[in-house]
């Protein structure tokens, strides 16, 4: 019987280690329903080996998290492609955000070109979520930092820090629409309204034709938060410059404290944005008719207040923590002197002319 598969591949950042955990959390659930989500090749509810072994066969050597499995990617991927053979069920799923990264790599494709051409009995199938590029590159700008890798800030690492599959989705999906055919791969949307309830999962097995199980678990939390967003700099140059993690955390609480002080100063009844723009083209229409009017309107109302954007936000945030940071060590100080004074003056009398 020729049975399913359908290769899980990302992009990072678009959800896919939540629906990894709930498929993982689910899989008797779904194994009953004729999906099985195999428990051979995977860590951490991914299936990142059969990515990784294709990677260091190809010579790549970043960017592998310790992978340190002996064996060759046809004995990885033939073992697991005669594990859903030998399963009752018609349809597998595995998956990797990992998997994304062939597109870098042309030896790792080559390599599994072989492997998927030598596979009898299996009907691959591919699907992969991309999210528009400006929200793509900033979360995974995030993950690298969350990651303790040594990079730049943001232009730096989009323009040196970051493979190609990041910025050119076309060359991320060549290598899986050349290999397994254009009508093999299913592309969707990672919009925000996926964020909500279990819309994600629902969105992913609508795509593979697969129904909710009943009495399916989601993830109660986020299983891969993004670091805070003003805190992140911070972060990134509290690492590169060697600050011991001891050091870190206490001082990144100070500093979600202060911008949890910052959100406070407005008050909960204020009006949204929209609002207070609503009231500034009021006020300007309101003048149109005014006999004495000389002003230029249209250009008035083309030059409305705007919010200010979330990284300048971010930005000045980050200027205030400092600011408010070096009035802590400066009151630590002030609290510490006196009696290292007091204890440099006591060796001294002690000590006489030795310590001279």
């Amino acid at each position: 019987m020729t049975k399913t598969v359908y290769i899980h591949i990302g992009h990072f950042k678009t959800g896919t280690t939540a629906l990894q955990v709930f498929f993982r959390r689910n899989a008797a659930l779904f194994a009953q329903e004729g999906l099985l989500y195999p428990d051979i090749l995977e860590l951490n509810a991914k299936h990142s080996a059969l990515a990784y072994s294709l990677y260091r066969a190809a010579g790549v050597e970043t960017l592998l998290h310790d992978y340190n499995l002996p064996d060759s990617p046809e004995d990885l991927w033939e073992g697991m492609l005669d594990h859903i053979r030998a399963a009752p069920q018609p349809a597998a799923l595995i998956s990797s955000e990992e998997f994304m990264r062939l597109g870098a790599h042309p030896a790792a494709e080559s390599r599994l070109r072989d492997i998927i051409a030598n596979a009898q009995g299996i009907d691959f199938r591919v699907i992969a979520y991309l999210r528009a590029p400006r929200g793509h590159t900033r979360s995974w700008y995030n993950q690298l930092v969350k990651m303790r890798l040594p990079v730049g800030d943001f232009n730096t690492t989009l323009r040196s820090g970051m493979e190609s599959v990041h910025l050119d989705y076309t060359a991320a999906l060549r290598p899986w629409v050349s290999i397994f055919g254009a009508d093999r791969v299913t592309l969707r949307p990672f919009e925000e309204r996926l964020r909500a309830g279990s819309a994600l999962y629902d969105d992913f097995l609508a795509a593979i034709g697969h129904a909710m199980p009943q009495g399916a678990e989601f993830p109660e939390t986020d299983p891969n938060p993004r670091i805070n967003e003003h805190a992140l700099e911070i972060i990134r140059l509290y690492r590169n410059a060697g600050f011991p993690p001891a050091l870190i955390r206490p001082s990144i609480e100070r500093a979600l404290a202060y911008f949890a002080s910052e959100e406070r100063r407005l008050p909960p009844d204020s009006p949204e944005f929209e609002s207070l723009l609503e009231t500034s083209r009021a006020g300007l229409e309101g003048l149109r008719d005014l006999p004495g009017n000389g002003l230029n309107l249209e250009r008035f109302l083309n030059d409305l207040p705007e919010p200010e954007d979330d990284e300048s936000l971010a930005h000045t945030r980050q200027i205030g923590f400092l600011i408010n940071e070096i009035m802590h060590l400066h009151t630590r100080l002030r609290k510490t002197l006196p009696a290292l004074e007091r204890r440099l003056e006591a060796l001294e009398k002690r000590g006489g002319k030795a310590a001279e």
